[in-house]
């Protein structure tokens, strides 16, 4: 849902960047943006609680109905749980993780390249106005946000259906599928011979099955630990942010041969396919959804701590009672 919510808010500053642009100026684009982020900023700290019960708009019925269905907020932790440190020796040494973060290094290549150089392809070697682009390009993320959903939904209803063998292979195929689908569709954009139409197609084809991603890598830290999720999709994101100086290299190729920017872009659009293809492959041969014998959750730790105290106070219990009925014995 949040791939969604960062795909609608793209929709809307993409078909409204390129009017303001044309109409207004870049410096209004900006202003406007800079408001909007403001807005949602405040409405966010406002309004956003560590637990349902803080919440200012909450009602009783809406707050019972959450402890009923969530089974984690049932949980009451002990008072001296102690939170593990993260297992940085072991997930820097598990093939499984960085099966994980090539993938997604791969995917978040490719889609920097979608993000901040196709709308230089349509300008340059399709001659398309700046608002046009802007209209394509919130097109590009209507679609990507739409299967982003369904690619979810669906992986979803397969695990819980439990119609595959495994949820790593669930996760196997749908990965499979943003993977060599984005690429096998990337390859075939110079196919396209400059048509607008044709292009946009091939280009929207290549956003519906990287959406399927949701399905794939993307949940992959969760289902590798609960405990650890946020700490590993901040260390695969870290790392996969390098790639953001694709761009960089990008740019000084596209001026070494400025008179056949076409082919240049060509070579470009095969460069990162493969590079796509290469980091799906490694998740379909090292890839896991399986829980990790480093990545315990940390429900399960502190319920576990609850049943021995339980356990235990039982066992001091039912001492008691052998002791006062061997009392009763002796002294009858």
């Amino acid at each position: 849902m949040t791939g969604v919510g960062a795909a609608l808010g793209a929709i809307i500053s993409s078909s409204l960047t390129g009017y303001i642009c044309k109409h207004y100026g870049w410096p209004v684009v900006f202003y406007v943006s800079g408001i909007t982020i403001t807005i949602f900023g405040l409405v966010y700290f406002l309004l956003v609680t560590d637990h349902p019960k803080d919440h200012i708009l909450i009602s009783s019925k809406e707050f019972n109905f959450i402890q009923e269905n969530i089974s984690g907020l049932k949980i009451q932790p002990v008072e001296n749980k102690r939170k593990r440190a993260f297992p940085w020796k072991e997930v820097l040494r598990s093939k499984h993780v960085w099966a994980m973060i090539s993938t997604k290094y791969a995917m978040i290549l490719f889609m920097n390249v979608v993000i901040f150089k196709t709308s230089a392809y349509m300008a340059e070697v399709l001659l398309m106005p700046i608002d046009q682009i802007g209209y394509y390009s919130s097109v590009i993320y209507l679609v990507k946000g739409a299967f982003y959903l369904l690619g979810g939904l669906l992986a979803d209803f397969l695990i819980k259906r439990r119609l595959l063998k495994s949820k790593t292979l669930v996760r196997k195929i749908f990965q499979a599928i943003a993977t060599l689908g984005t690429s096998a569709l990337f390859l075939l954009l110079p196919f396209t011979n400059c048509n607008q139409k044709g292009f946009l197609i091939v280009l929207l084809c290549s956003m519906a099955t990287y959406g399927m991603t949701t399905g794939g890598e993307i949940p992959v830290p969760t289902d590798m630990s609960n405990e650890f999720a946020s700490t590993l999709f901040a260390l695969a994101n870290m790392i996969c942010s390098t790639s953001g100086l694709a761009p960089q290299i990008i740019g000084p190729l596209l001026d070494m041969n400025p008179a056949a920017p076409k082919h240049t872009w060509w070579t470009i659009f095969s460069v990162v396919a493969v590079m796509n293809i290469l980091g799906g492959v490694v998740f379909l041969i090292w890839g896991t959804a399986e829980p990790q014998n480093w990545g315990e959750k940390a429900e399960d730790f502190y319920v576990e701590k609850e049943v021995a105290v339980v356990a235990a106070a039982a066992d001091v219990l039912e001492m008691e009672r052998q002791e006062k009925k061997a009392s009763l014995i002796v002294n009858t």
